[in-house]
């Protein structure tokens, strides 16, 4: 019995899946030394699994902040499992969060070429579409959006990417009734309320944003972008007060939402503290409004900080 029991605690051992399990629970506790050593172990084993370079990358990354070690371990384990795409669809995600865009796009493309589940397929239009919105590319994200919602019309995902598109083309009632689905297929889904409040927003009807977005923060209280749009809500309903509140917390939250601080900068024009709402308006623009929105705070900045 003893022998036995000492052999299955060797061979428990000896699983690469199990150190990588451990691995990730140590990154996820913090420990990232325990982490990187448990990961490397797991390729000592095995050095033919993807995920287990993805993941040496991801603790590298925090351990010493090297975004070309960390793609660099994100190009290994694309070479590591060449004719899979799953690989190339986390080093696009990855491209994406540091604003490679162009990079992300061929990695997106690259992806389609190898799906072969449809369950992949909806994901990278999803992704991809997400990013074409991003790039100010509507149509583009509208058309892959639709190719995944002709695979899955029920997917979360796809419904909100596209209603985000609709949108942006200008089509604001198909945007809205795709919303209001989504809440419809799972009230819980905090997104669809966020952007059910965003679009009343829009809209101008306040009032039914403000309820949208008190329906989302019960859901999933102070979450950075509920706040955030609550606050330009709040701001339109001449809650100046509840506006600061809402989008200080927001900040907090995310530093680096470059619309808060854009909105923080309009609550500060309404009290007609321009110094402060230039403040925060320099601040929108370092952190990249205009790359994902437009000139509005361009403009701001020369109508209320240039004079």
């Amino acid at each position: 019995f003893l022998l036995y029991s000492l052999s299955i605690c060797f061979l428990y051992s000896q699983n690469d899946s199990i150190l990588f399990e451990k691995s990730i629970e140590n990154y996820n506790s913090g420990k990232y030394k325990k982490a990187y050593n448990l990961i490397n172990q797991a390729i000592e084993k095995n050095n033919s699994t993807a995920d287990y370079y993805i993941m040496k990358g991801k603790i590298l990354y925090e351990l010493n902040e090297d975004l070309g070690e960390f793609f660099s371990l994100l190009t290994k384990a694309v070479n590591t499992e060449p004719s899979s795409p799953k690989p190339l669809i986390k080093r696009a995600y990855y491209y994406e969060q540091i604003t490679k865009f162009p990079e992300a796009i061929l990695d997106y493309n690259d992806a389609l070429k190898l799906a072969k589940h449809d369950s992949t397929f909806v994901q990278i239009y999803i992704n991809r579409g997400g990013l074409y919105s991003k790039i100010q590319k509507p149509q583009l994200g509208y058309e892959d959006l639709i190719k995944a919602y002709k695979i899955d019309s029920t997917n979360l995902g796809v419904l909100n990417n596209l209603a985000i598109c609709l949108d942006e083309l200008g089509k604001k009632n198909e945007s809205f009734d795709v919303l209001k689905k989504i809440v419809k297929i799972d009230p819980l889904f905090v997104p669809g309320w966020v952007n059910l409040g965003f679009q009343a927003s829009l809209r101008a009807k306040y009032s039914e944003a403000l309820t949208y977005l008190n329906k989302a923060d019960s859901l999933e209280p102070n979450a950075a972008f509920t706040l955030n749009n609550r606050g330009y809500v709040k701001l339109k309903l001449k809650d100046i007060k509840g506006a600061l509140i809402d989008i200080n917390k927001s900040i907090e939250l995310d530093e680096t939402n470059s619309y808060a601080y854009r909105n923080k900068a309009l609550v500060y024009i309404e009290k007609k503290e321009l110094n402060i709402a230039c403040e925060n308006l320099y601040l929108a623009k370092r952190k990249g409004f205009s790359l994902y929105f437009g000139e509005e705070v361009n403009n701001l900045i020369k109508n209320n900080c240039l004079k």
